[in-house]
């Protein structure tokens, strides 16, 4: 059963990452799963981000951002300290029978069970969604597709990703559920703060 699974998931990763689409589609996932690599887009557009939110969004934002730090920090640490040094599963494109012919822009270490970069995503678009829930599908569809990017630049299965956002998903919810709710300092819409995202 548990040989089937992986040969299942062997397939839907070689499927995902043969998928054939226009170049501008390639680039958008090319360009969004190599975000946290991007000197320029850390240096200067990030921290401009940040300072337009504080600005709009006055102390929910700060509240918002503390809460991301926390919740974010646990989930990577989480995904990368702990079970991808259980699991130990081998990168796809480091796998002998799958490193030829592979959409592959670039080659990372690591482990690949379970994504990092889902895990991150999925927690954190759902601190963000309980703070702004107009927001939660852009923060969601954001999630999904830089999850999806993770098969299709070639450095992760599908369960990878899946049990990734699963996990962060989780995590996130925890937090909310023990800690943020029920901190008055966290509190989902700061009082006297009219601003808006």
């Amino acid at each position: 059963m548990m040989q089937q699974l992986l040969e299942f998931d062997t397939a839907l990763f070689l499927a995902f990452n043969s998928l054939e689409v226009p170049v501008l589609i390639e680039s958008l996932f090319v360009t969004i799963t190599m975000l946290n690599r991007n000197l320029t887009f850390l240096l200067y557009a990030f921290p401009l981000i940040l300072l337009y939110w504080f600005y709009k969004g006055g102390k929910t934002a700060f509240r918002c951002f503390v809460a991301l730090l926390f919740v974010v920090g646990t989930t990577d640490y989480s995904a990368n300290q702990l079970l991808k040094k259980t699991f130990k599963r081998r990168r796809p494109h480091r796998v002998k029978t799958l490193e030829t012919n592979l959409r592959l822009p670039y080659s990372p270490k690591g482990y690949s069970f379970v994504s990092n970069h889902s895990a991150n995503m999925f927690s954190a678009a759902t601190v963000l969604s309980a703070y702004y829930p107009p927001l939660r599908a852009v923060f969601y569809v954001y999630a999904a597709l830089v999850a999806f990017s993770r098969p299709f630049v070639g450095v992760h299965y599908p369960s990878d990703i899946f049990f990734g956002g699963l996990t962060g998903f989780l995590i996130a919810s925890l937090y909310l559920r023990f800690l943020i709710r029920k901190k008055a300092w966290f509190m989902l819409k700061a009082e006297g703060d009219n601003r808006e995202l």
